[in-house]
């Protein structure tokens, strides 16, 4: 699937949310961000990333900070 705008995305209530942990946690493999290391999303990561896509003002800005704490947070396992 190809999108051209991420903002046309829609924004993840919690019904959606929790249909896509279940979806998420029944597959046989795993979403995973490279940057100097790589991470495994867990499926609260995961909801956090979609829902950066669907709201999100500024994506470069907010993608950096969701991946910073995810790194950061990778170092203190």
């Amino acid at each position: 699937m190809k999108l051209k705008n991420y903002y046309g995305i829609k924004a993840i209530d919690e019904v959606r949310a929790i249909k896509i942990i279940k979806w998420y946690e029944k597959q046989p493999y795993e979403v995973a961000i490279m940057g100097g290391g790589v991470c495994t999303l867990d499926p609260q990561s995961l909801i956090e990333l979609l829902s950066l896509f669907g709201n999100s003002n500024n994506l470069k800005r907010d993608f950096k900070q969701w991946a910073d704490r995810l790194f950061k947070g990778e170092e203190n396992h």
